[in-house]
């Protein structure tokens, strides 16, 4: 590439001729000006109450335009001390065919469980394909995204088996936000949502990436990095009656982290604090290592992917044929690749 067209593109990602932002833009809230007196300082104090971290992960390991199968996992640790004394793991396919229903093309759904109980009724995943919160555009919805579907689902269930052993004042992490934007999702939010406020549990979502927007266009993590506060800190409120605040958990952090939260404003300090003492380590600061391990157990490596789409084509016998078949209408990209 042309050095000088480097040049003028660096130039642009440089450029800093924004005006400061007057505000976050969140949907359906009224907003509160920026103010250097919603920065708060995160100071060092111990909380004797547990705390559940949960995350998930999905991998493909089939696809075609009318079928795809899928592997999820959820993984949950509850952790007093910053030490983990309880963790459950739930494992299981995803298998998601195309049907006509009624001239209607659905996603039909079946779930074959590999480790514990499953979390996730197979009726929640039987979606029309032109369904608003996950068509792309005017275009249907991938059938892949299904896969990720039932992972959220499975995380919203694992928290309420969690918090079936939690007591008041504990907190539970989910890995993400707390946003209730899929089809069928609140099924599973709402019950997670009333069982906290049923036994005064704080329930929080931390999403290491944000789409939250200022009113001049820069992400709302950015700018508030910008004033330059020192150590630990978090900002709250941004809007009228709204659940989110950002903060640097680690004074060495180089990033800011959206934190939802469903519990009394008195009750925000403590679980940031909370928060603030598990994102110690210096593999990553500033990010809670109780979701690092929850991370790293759900997760799906490639080696594992690979190994189970070998055991799968293996003990296909004379089906084989046809899956190859049903692959080919997904597969020409990646022939490309490879050339």
């Amino acid at each position: 590439m042309n050095s000088k067209i480097i040049d003028k593109i660096l130039t642009r990602i440089n450029k800093t001729s924004k005006e400061k932002a007057k505000f976050a833009i969140i949907k359906d809230y009224k907003p509160i000006p920026f103010s250097e007196n919603n920065f708060h300082k995160i100071t060092e104090e111990n909380y004797n109450c547990k705390v559940a971290y949960i995350d998930g992960g999905n991998t493909e390991i089939l696809k075609s335009s009318e079928l795809s199968l899928q592997l999820v996992q959820v993984y949950g640790c509850v952790q007093e001390d910053n030490k983990t004394v309880k963790s459950e793991k739930r494992s299981f396919y995803v298998l998601t065919q195309t049907e006509d229903v009624n001239g209607d093309i659905y996603f039909i759904t079946n779930l074959f469980p590999l480790q514990g109980e499953l979390l996730v009724k197979q009726e929640d995943l039987c979606i029309n394909s032109m369904d608003a919160t996950l068509k792309t555009g005017v275009n249907r919805a991938s059938i892949s995204s299904i896969g990720g579907v039932a992972r959220k689902f499975a995380e919203w269930g694992l928290c309420n088996e969690l918090m079936k052993e939690m007591e008041s004042g504990d907190i539970v992490v989910r890995d993400g936000n707390l946003d209730i934007d899929v089809v069928n999702e609140k099924n599973y939010a709402e019950l997670a949502l009333e069982n906290a406020k049923n036994k005064k549990i704080i329930l929080s979502g931390l999403a290491k990436t944000s789409k939250v927007f200022c009113d001049n266009g820069n992400n709302v993590g950015v700018e508030l990095d910008s004033y330059g506060f020192k150590g630990k800190w978090h900002y709250y409120p941004l809007a009228e009656n709204c659940g989110t605040l950002f903060a640097k958990l680690h004074e060495s952090s180089k990033h800011v982290f959206r934190i939802d939260f469903m519990c009394g404003d008195l009750e925000v300090d403590k679980l940031v604090k909370v928060l603030s003492e598990n994102s110690k380590d210096m593999s990553f600061p500033g990010y809670p290592y109780g979701l690092v391990e929850a991370d790293a157990q759900a997760r799906v490596s490639d080696k594992e992917k690979e190994f189970l789409k070998t055991l799968l084509m293996s003990k296909a016998g004379k089906d084989l044929e046809k899956i190859e078949k049903l692959m080919t209408t997904e597969n020409a990209h990646s022939i490309l690749d490879n050339m």
